[in-house]
């Protein structure tokens, strides 16, 4: 049961990390289209 328990923490952490990951690059991507617009 405790084994279970630690890999549903870990895979909230690792779906927290990953989601995390897309919000970056999102806006990486936003970022870059502004320049783009600008220039």
């Amino acid at each position: 049961m405790k084994i279970f328990l630690g890999f549903y923490i870990l895979g909230n952490f690792l779906g927290i990390f990953q989601g995390k990951a897309k919000m970056v690059n999102m806006v990486k991507m936003s970022m870059n289209r502004d320049k783009e617009v600008l220039t």
